[in-house]
């Protein structure tokens, strides 16, 4: 069976543990560094402590008794299958042009991960396997289910698409049919694997979570089925996949096809290429065989097979092969908050909630929120007041902004969000990086704008009287004239709940007119 590296099953915490761990891309990395970079930001723990305690009490002869480095082997580890880093061996590791597209803010890793969780492969010069695969396995997963009903269960992963024995595109088909007419009993299947149950289950965790969070699939009882999505990469499959054997224009032709999918746009002289290979050259090939290939065919800029960190550089040079492709902000509206398993309110059940809890209560509820729960509700609030909501997936900042409100089609506002656990008030900081994402908007020319319209801020409380921030608020208007409105939870809630029981209407234009903090009368 193709044995997964088990890091956990959320996606999210593994793109942000790859930022925090690899921001300077510049140097190599050892898996002692690793583990101890991961302990330093509290992203793994050891005998009931975090940080460098935990590293500290971690350390062990025997490095297979050392939990902090093992959490960091199957880190390590699951960002070479995806393409993200490249071992020379153990103690050399160094950040892929890939990996540095993850760690770059301007883009938006979801599109990414999920061509490069789709370009899993083995054999490739990056990971030795021990099993003897030999091909795709998410996209035999996706082919297998096609064929069989659209439905898989985890056991029949285990045994059919992910046994070398199936290896082949869509083969095991036939396999998961005998299983389900009584021919062959799963768990006699499962037993010749020589390994238990559980242990098996653990080398699907990230296949699993990877499949639900890039909605490929979802849980139905039993069985993880196929969703439209699922079904229409299946569709639309491609025969030919990259190899290692492959040529300079077949690696060519797939890095294309990876650009696409990630939702780059491409050079034009780069569209003529016709053949279409579905892979990932760098979750394959040794970066230094194929970046001076892919810099030469337009498309690579060379800035991202460097070690500089002259930003200035990376400006003149841009990314002019391959740029991130903007939606339209219509596009974005409701995208973030699908399939949020934070989100547990319908917009009736929402609305009923609202009116019907206290402000006190709802205030408690939501002052335990962490920011992937306290976002969402955020906007929720905004679209009942008139608004029209986007709130950014967490770790998306291509747009910048926490959540991009939208009035009448006709006005865009940033908006910065701060949930009390990660600050008690609106502080100094939000405030700036609210005059920041109206600087944003302007410069990138987000939906439509006006320069008067106001960047909003909603925290849990408003400032104290005695700090500081309300004189920024002053500052920022008197000398760029933009204007930063504070907003507070309670308010916002408060605006909600008039709406919702008393159908009150409010004065959107004096609302994103104004600037410091939203009182309200009576």
């Amino acid at each position: 069976m193709f044995r997964f590296p088990n890091p956990g099953s959320d996606i999210e915490r593994l793109v942000n543990i790859f930022r925090d761990t690899f921001a300077d891309y510049t140097k190599s990395f050892s898996l002692e560094y690793i583990s101890y970079i991961m302990a330093q930001h509290k992203s793994a723990s050891a005998v009931g402590s975090f940080g460098i305690k935990a590293f500290k009490k971690s350390q062990t002869k025997d490095k297979s008794r050392n939990s902090i480095y093992n959490q960091a082997k199957a880190y390590a580890e699951t960002y070479r299958w995806l393409g993200w880093i490249y071992a020379e061996s153990l103690s050399k590791m160094y950040v892929t042009p890939i990996g540095r597209l993850i760690l770059d803010e301007e883009y938006d890793w979801f599109p990414i991960f999920k061509t490069c969780f789709l370009s899993w492969t083995t054999p490739n010069e990056n990971i030795k396997s021990k099993s003897e695969y030999n091909g795709y396995p998410i996209l035999n997963i996706l082919n297998t289910a096609v064929k069989t009903d659209g439905k898989l269960s985890r056991d029949e992963m285990i045994v059919g698409p992910l046994n070398e024995k199936y290896e082949e595109l869509g083969s095991s088909a036939t396999y998961i049919d005998d299983i389900r007419k009584g021919k062959l009993n799963i768990n006699e299947e499962i037993t010749q694997f020589g390994i238990s149950k559980n242990t098996l289950g653990n080398y699907t965790r990230i296949v699993i979570a990877g499949l639900r969070f890039t909605k490929l699939m979802k849980k139905s009882g039993h069985y993880f089925l196929l969703t439209n999505e699922g079904k229409r990469i299946s569709n639309k499959m491609i025969d030919k996949v990259l190899t290692k054997d492959a040529n300079d224009d077949e690696i060519i032709a797939s890095f294309k096809w990876f650009l696409e999918y990630s939702q780059f746009n491409i050079l034009k002289s780069a569209k003529n290429l016709n053949d279409q290979i579905l892979g990932s050259p760098y979750q394959i090939f040794n970066p230094a065989k194929i970046n001076g290939l892919l810099v030469n065919a337009g498309m690579l800029p060379k800035y991202l097979t460097n070690n500089s960190r002259d930003m200035l550089e990376r400006h003149v040079k841009s990314f002019t092969y391959a740029k991130y492709r903007q939606e339209p902000l219509a596009s974005f509206v409701m995208k973030s908050e699908v399939g949020n398993t934070h989100d547990v309110y319908d917009k009736d059940e929402f609305n009923e909630f609202l009116k019907s809890t206290k402000l006190s209560e709802i205030l408690e509820i939501v002052g335990k929120y962490k920011k992937e729960e306290f976002y969402p509700f955020v906007g929720k609030l905004f679209r009942i007041i008139g608004f029209e909501s986007d709130v950014s997936r967490n770790g998306q900042n291509a747009q910048r902004a926490d959540i991009v409100l939208n009035y009448q089609g006709k006005r865009t506002i940033p908006v910065e969000v701060k949930s009390k656990t990660e600050v008690s008030k609106i502080n100094i900081k939000s405030i700036e990086q609210a005059f920041e994402n109206k600087i944003i908007l302007m410069s990138r020319q987000y939906g439509h704008f006006k320069k008067d319209d106001a960047s909003f801020v909603v925290g849990f409380a408003y400032p104290s009287s005695a700090s500081k921030a309300n004189q920024l608020v002053s500052a920022y208007y008197k000398v760029y004239g933009v204007k930063i409105v504070l907003i507070s939870i309670s308010t916002l809630v408060k605006m909600a709940k008039e709406t919702l029981v008393n159908n009150r209407q409010w004065d959107i234009n004096d609302f994103i007119n104004n600037m410091g903090e939203v009182r309200l009368n009576g």
